[in-house]
């Protein structure tokens, strides 16, 4: 059975037949996009605020009646690739497809149960309707009447409309029947599919016969390169997403097909994935590179088997990050052939060319994952530089991995685990070890671990101060992660590090933690447990935390996340254009570059902030975002000292510097009550002093006073004096206090 959005479809819904549901299951465990789209498809019908297509759209796939055609497999089978292409780039058809699948599931595989109260109610609505309707169109005919009087024409008696047959109550008799004509019905929908496979049987096989080459020969030694599309259908779930065009270099067919040229290839064409000998999907796009030591190296990180079938499971392993994004036609877009026939491996980025009789040290650079969500910023450290990571791109181990607030980038693990990075997560992967089990060092933020269709999947986890193993069960599971670093009021951060906790969440399957002394805890159903508080155990969470279910953003934080990440390309340092839009004409745009730029230690566009009224409203997240940098520790915090001294000088930048630790009562008792008070009046050109001084006067008191520090002076002067007054009665205390 192919793998399609169809088949794929039918798996969640489970309407497949025993045999079938484990040949799709295995082919989505092998498949690192299938995967990713699976738990995609689930996010996106959870999704409450996502929204449905338009009644009236326009185009492929832009109104209910195409979707209902596919679900019905009566579209037109050169329609289906456009289709289906058109639900893999947009979440609301997608959830609209997979919404209107699963109800269709659902009611086929059992009647509907409805009351026939509420059905004749819902009838009596519609013909009280119809009754107004009618009496208004008589009233309008009788005064156009020549006497002035109101026709007399019978009303037309209205046909009682016919009932659904899933909607009847169902009848003694049939109740047993009913089963299997639902049964007979997949049946007649996977043969008409099945028949749809043999009319493009002839296509696939030549495809087929170009990406693997003769029997089992590696697929490089057809010639194709990187940008290659087939074109034919959009069924290729194992290649979509790339986002990339490309130039087609791949050699023409027999019946003379047309190359696609690199502007319109990324609109027009889209791949199709094939079966091989095995049973596998086949992706005809991917080149295969098979050179030395590297090959093998690519199939280990891709867990597959040795030799030749190693390099074709992970055959992008050993290729650049930036030849998976849509400039295919760039340096690294592909593979340059070497003088002795073959292709030549091309090294990920940030790492050396081996030299004669040294260790090669590309070879240690080990592709561990690929990015599998398209429009999500994940950002890796390269050469002492921030990149994006492009779509579809490896992941190896070693790099520092950063997720950009308002984002959410997922990351397929070879082992079978997928990775999800919330907004502000800093990660590091390291090297998996002999059993093909990888390693993920969470320093700061969240993180989701989540399995699909694979028993037993494991992952080394490093969080805080703590590290160990999780072994997921047989059932697909979730398991998020929390790292919270936690500032001690008044300590400087540069002195003494910040206390981490760590917690587990799982909201569905079983997880079993194993620590690195031995010791185990398995969870179940929807727990937290508390890494550093084991002795409380485990504890039930019927509310589990809003970041784990969904990002909760507004409107403009959407649109901002949205207008920001087509300027992160692959190919230009991050840096520098963050820096750039740090002072962009949207607020919004603006704020989130800055947020960012905190996340990469360069912290100079956040602390100008502070003196720009335009912000006032932003400025209490921005405190936050820096007093969590802080908390990452004392390297970062140094950096954060060294922006705000070269803001102003080193006396002024110490005493801005010194607002952000925040104040025991013990200090704000010896003076440092007082001197907050006093920075209350700075001058207009010291507006920095103000907002730092009320944030710590209200983070500490709880109390506002009326005090804005973007007001004029006059009315500022009333607000000030209610603050002396609680400092001379001894007020100014912690709120615990």
């Amino acid at each position: 059975m192919r793998l399609t959005l169809r088949t794929m479809l039918a798996f969640l819904d489970d309407i497949l037949e025993p045999a079938d549901a484990q040949a799709v299951g295995k082919k989505i465990e092998e498949s690192e996009f299938a995967t990713g789209l699976v738990h995609r498809m689930r996010d996106v019908t959870r999704r409450l605020r996502l929204g449905a297509p338009k009644l009236h759209g326009r185009g492929m796939g832009l109104d209910p009646n195409t979707v209902a055609e596919y679900l019905d497999n009566t579209l037109l089978s050169e329609r289906v690739a456009d289709f289906e292409k058109v639900c893999l780039e947009s979440d609301v058809h997608l959830a609209e497809v997979a919404s209107c699948h699963q109800i269709l599931a659902l009611v086929l595989g059992e009647p509907a149960e409805v009351e026939s109260t509420s059905r004749q109610k819902l009838y009596d609505v519609i013909n009280q309707a119809d009754a107004a309707r009618d009496a208004r169109r008589l009233a309008k005919e009788g005064r156009k009447s020549r006497d002035g009087t109101a026709s007399t024409a019978r009303k037309k008696k209205r046909r009682r409309p016919k009932v659904p047959e899933y909607l009847r109550e169902p009848a003694e008799p049939e109740a047993k029947s009913r089963p299997w004509a639902a049964v007979l019905l997949v049946v007649l929908l996977l043969s008409a599919a099945a028949i749809g496979v043999g009319t493009y049987w002839p296509q696939i096989a030549r495809r087929l016969q170009v990406a693997q080459g003769e029997g089992e020969q590696p697929a490089n030694s057809s010639g194709q390169t990187e940008g290659t599309k087939s074109g034919r259908a959009a069924s290729d779930l194992t290649n979509k997403g790339r986002g990339g065009g490309g130039e087609d270099h791949s050699p023409p067919s027999d019946h003379g097909e047309a190359k696609a040229s690199s502007t319109g290839a990324q609109h027009d064409e889209t791949t199709q994935a094939t079966e091989n000998e095995d049973g596998a999907v086949a992706k005809d796009t991917e080149p295969q590179h098979e050179a030395g030591p590297q090959a093998d190296e690519a199939g280990k990180a891709a867990g597959g088997d040795k030799g030749g079938q190693q390099a074709r499971k992970a055959p992008d392993v050993d290729k650049t990050d930036e030849s998976a994004t849509s400039g295919a036609g760039s340096e690294g877009g592909g593979a340059k052939p070497r003088a002795d026939g073959e292709q030549s491996v091309a090294r990920p980025a940030g790492t050396k060319k081996a030299t004669t009789g040294g260790a090669d040290e590309a070879s240690a650079a080990e592709g561990v994952g690929r990015l599998i969500s398209e429009h999500d910023v994940l950002l890796r450290a390269v050469d002492d530089e921030w990149q994006r990571v492009a779509a579809r791109g490896i992941v190896y181990s070693g790099q520092r991995l950063i997720a950009l607030p308002t984002y959410r980038p997922s990351i397929a693990m070879s082992s079978g685990v997928t990775l999800q990075l919330a907004g502000g997560a800093i990660a590091a992967l390291g090297k998996t070890d002999e059993g093909g089990v990888p390693d993920v060092q969470l320093s700061s933020g969240r993180l989701l671990l989540l399995t699909v269709s694979k028993p037993g999947a494991r992952i080394h986890l490093r969080a805080g101060d703590h590290s160990g193993t999780v072994e997921f069960g047989k059932e697909e599971a979730v398991l998020a992660v929390e790292v919270k670093e936690r500032l001690p009021e008044g300590t400087d951060p540069e002195q003494e590090a910040a206390p981490v906790s760590v917690d587990l969440y799982l909201t569905s399957g079983e997880a079993t933690w194993t620590d690195q002394r031995g010791r185990s805890e398995t969870l179940r159903g929807r727990v937290r447990h508390s890494l550093d508080n084991p002795k409380r155990g485990q504890q039930a969470a019927e509310e589990l935390p809003a970041w784990i279910e969904e990002d909760e953003l507004n409107p403009t934080e959407r649109r901002a996340k949205d207008e920001l990440e087509p300027f992160l390309r692959p190919d230009k340092p991050v840096t520098s254009v963050l820096t750039e839009l740090a002072t962009h004409r949207k607020i919004e745009m603006s704020l989130l570059a800055t947020r960012s730029l905190a996340l990469v230690e360069e912290f100079k566009p956040i602390v100008g902030l502070f003196n720009d009224l335009k912000y006032r409203i932003n400025w209490t997240p921005q405190i936050d975002s820096l007093r969590a940098a802080l908390a990452r520790g004392p390297k970062t915090a140094a950096a954060v000292r060294e922006a705000f001294e070269r803001s102003r000088d080193v006396k002024e930048g110490d005493q801005l510097y010194r607002m952000l630790w925040g104040y025991t009562a013990d200090q704000l008792e010896d003076g440092a009550a007082a001197q907050l008070i006093e920075w209350l009046d700075a001058p207009d050109d010291h507006l920095d002093f103000r907002v730092l001084s009320y944030w710590n006067l209200h983070h500490i008191t709880g109390l506002g006073l009326y005090y804005q520090p973007g007001d004029p002076e006059k009315q500022r002067r009333q607000s000030i004096q209610r603050w002396k007054q609680k400092l001379e009665l001894g007020l100014i205390v912690p709120k615990a206090t």
